[in-house]
């Protein structure tokens, strides 16, 4: 995680933090297929299943 006001420490984790910024928004707003916006629970299994982690 970076603190605000801190900044990433490299160009490479940026990227990689700023798409997952913006992966998360776009399972919020029902922009992934087959999951619905208000459908938590969907949307908490493709993130488990994305880092592979239990849920």
């Amino acid at each position: 995680m970076v603190r605000p006001g801190l900044g990433f420490k490299s160009m490479s984790s940026a990227r990689q933090i700023i798409c997952g910024y913006e992966i998360f928004a776009m399972i919020r707003k029902g922009q992934v297929k087959r999951i619905l916006a208000n459908d938590m629970e969907a949307q908490r299994t493709l993130i488990a299943s994305l880092f592979a982690i239990a849920a």
